[in-house]
């Protein structure tokens, strides 16, 4: 069996070796860098929706993702219902509305299985302001909370 055992030598000074471990590394710090700016950009264009749930009645099985629930904003349901829990939801940005706010909730509420939701408050509150360029900005922040229902059938 014939091995043969040696090293490598390059003519190269050090300072020009190419060096797979910085290549790597520099290779690795762009690609973290590009997914950084990747995602606070989809945050600053798409801005921020979120939203929760607390609990305050009796325990039911979720709904599945996407199920379409009754949502009354101005009215109460003409059917008995219990209340199931407690829902809110929050968008910030100038993109915020209160449709896109109004879907979070209907997903806080199918967490909780229930049959609808009673919005209880609703509000939008914008403030414009003028940068030092002389542009003008709009911020919204938008919200809506409401009682998780279930009807009593």
């Amino acid at each position: 069996m014939n091995h043969h055992t040696g090293t490598f030598s390059s003519n190269l000074p050090a300072s020009l070796s190419p060096s797979c471990s910085s290549r790597e590394s520099n290779s690795s710090k762009a690609t973290r860098i590009a997914i950084a700016l990747l995602l606070l950009s989809l945050l600053v264009f798409t801005g921020c929706l979120e939203g929760g749930a607390v609990r305050t009645g009796r325990l039911l099985p979720a709904n599945p993702p996407g199920t379409s629930i009754d949502i009354y904003l101005d009215a109460n349901p003409a059917v008995p219902w219990e209340e199931i829990g407690r829902v809110y939801s929050e968008g910030t940005h100038s993109s915020a509305s209160l449709p896109a706010v109004l879907r979070v909730l209907e997903d806080q509420t199918n967490e909780l299985g229930a049959d609808a939701v009673l919005v209880t408050d609703h509000w939008v509150e914008e403030e414009v302001w003028v940068d030092s360029y002389g542009v003008s900005h709009v911020e919204r922040r938008v919200f809506a909370e409401g009682i998780a229902i279930a009807y009593l059938r």
